[in-house]
């Protein structure tokens, strides 16, 4: 399986450029729809274990919160390493996403208030659609964190397949930073695709948990592997391109007008 085929798949998630076999690029693939079909024969075959999966404060749900800690803590790492290389704005980027993250295990876990036991505001619980302390839920803004989940969906699912080809040293480091590979991608579709079914007309059965697991876990996985990458010889190398391509367009002489064939000088006065 170490000829053709395993080139193949290589080539095609370009798992080479991310210091990954072609086998592990293609496993990443397919886990999140191989997850949902096991969930879909839970549910067909032992209800009871899917409900136990898929509730709050389960095994799901508590994955997804250490997926997200992990990715903050991973996205700090990355914030100083940018930094280190003079790359200002995406070290900021990266920093602003480390502190969004650790407000999201927060929210993830209700900040607590099942584990440790205790009760937010009324104010508060009366406006939340599960009665708990979290943002997402509030009636008020918890449209607004549907469409948001959409947004994440579908820009990690189209994005890889837009952005990485540019040719552009500049705007490839950026896809590299901000734009997760094309392995990770699936995982992201069928999020977008479950909460434009859920919206719609699929029945409401609560796969969101094993979906929301999946984003969280390719979002850890895609900053792990900037951390892995911003260490190599690599990472320099195209750090330098994309500066010596934003130097030469800075650099560039301003293009001249075409002068019509028609004009004539004017003539000299004697």
């Amino acid at each position: 399986m170490n000829g053709p085929y395993q080139a193949a798949r290589s080539q095609a998630f370009r798992a080479a450029g991310w210091q990954l076999k072609g086998s592990t690029a293609t496993t990443l693939f397919v886990l999140p729809a191989f997850g949902a079909v096991l969930l879909a024969g839970l549910l067909a075959l032992h209800r009871p274990l899917f409900s136990l999966l898929v509730q709050e404060d389960s095994v799901i749900e508590w994955s997804t919160a250490a997926a997200l800690a992990i990715t903050a803590a991973l996205s700090g790492v990355v914030a100083l390493q940018l930094r280190h290389r003079e790359l200002r704005t995406q070290a900021s980027a990266y920093a602003l996403g480390a502190l969004l993250f650790v407000l999201a295990v927060g929210e993830e876990i209700s900040w607590g208030q099942r584990l440790f036991g205790f009760q937010g505001p009324d104010a508060v619980r009366n406006a939340n659609l599960q009665a708990e302390l979290t943002v997402h839920n509030l009636s008020a803004v918890h449209t607004l964190y549907l469409i948001g989940q959409l947004a994440v969906g579908l820009y990690g699912s189209l994005g890889p397949w837009l952005m990485y080809r540019h040719r552009s040293a500049a705007i490839r480091l950026n896809t590299r930073l901000f734009v997760p590979p094309l392995f990770l991608s699936s995982g992201f579709l069928l999020h977008a695709l479950y909460r434009i079914g859920r919206e719609g007309p699929l029945p409401a059965i609560n796969f969101g948990e094993w979906f929301e697991f999946c984003v969280a876990a390719g979002i850890a996985v895609f900053v792990a592997l900037n951390a892995r990458w911003l260490g190599s010889e690599a990472a320099r190398v195209t750090i330098e391109d994309a500066r010596s391509a934003c130097a030469g367009r800075r650099s560039a002489p301003a293009p001249q007008p075409v002068r019509d064939a028609r004009e004539r000088p004017p003539a000299r006065q004697v």
